[in-house]
């Protein structure tokens, strides 16, 4: 089947979720292969068509590799936009029951904790390898797909304690992403970027 797409703020949206197809379809269940995402974004690139793509980092069971996997995917499309979110296990869903299963799920995350993890989040709330890491490759995102060539330094770094560099680079691409997102100004850009980083960071608080 082809990605289900959708209009949002003028540009057309798909979710890939993830860029490893065991992730994205026995996991996530979307029955969407990485054939069909790249021919869905070479017809929209044929007709000039500007998109809009949606991500997690944190899933269940994923690695480093395949959170790489799914940046490699977007930079291979050409997204417009990579929007990128921390998995967050909703109690309830068969995600949720799957993490529990695995015995993947942090035992001090409740649900009153979900929403500081889902875009501004310091930290993955499963219990895998890979998460001490992929909270800092979340923030590295925009640029690892807009820059391809950088991902083998990135690969680098996201092992690294760098705090604050993090934070600056995801704000820079926030700021870049609402540009493209919108077809702003530099001006008009930085005051949404900002805006929406102040309303964001003050709802995780």
């Amino acid at each position: 089947s082809m990605p289900m797409t959708a209009m949002f703020e003028g540009l057309i949206c798909f979710a890939i979720e993830s860029g490893d197809e065991r992730i994205r379809n026995d996991i996530l269940r979307k029955k969407l292969s990485n054939e069909r995402i790249l021919e869905t974004a070479r017809l929209l690139r044929k007709h000039r068509l500007k998109f809009f793509t949606f991500n997690m980092i944190g899933l269940p069971t994923e690695t480093i590799e395949q959170a790489f996997e799914t940046l490699t995917l977007n930079a291979k499309i050409g997204t417009t936009v990579p929007y990128f979110t921390v998995f967050q296990p909703l109690p309830g869903t068969d995600i949720y029951n799957f993490s529990k299963d695995k015995g993947l799920l942090s035992a001090e995350i409740g649900v009153e904790h979900m929403e500081q993890f889902f875009f501004f989040g310091d930290s993955i709330p499963l219990n895998q390898p890979s998460s001490p890491f992929l909270p800092n490759l979340h923030k590295l995102s925009f640029v690892a797909i807009k820059f391809p060539w950088a991902m083998p330094a990135i690969r680098l770094l996201v092992k690294l304690p760098l705090g604050s560099f993090y934070k600056l680079v995801f704000n820079i691409g926030l700021f870049y992403q609402e540009k493209l997102k919108l077809n702003l100004g530099w001006f008009e850009a930085m005051q949404i970027a900002w805006k929406l980083r102040k309303e964001m960071g003050s709802e995780s608080a």
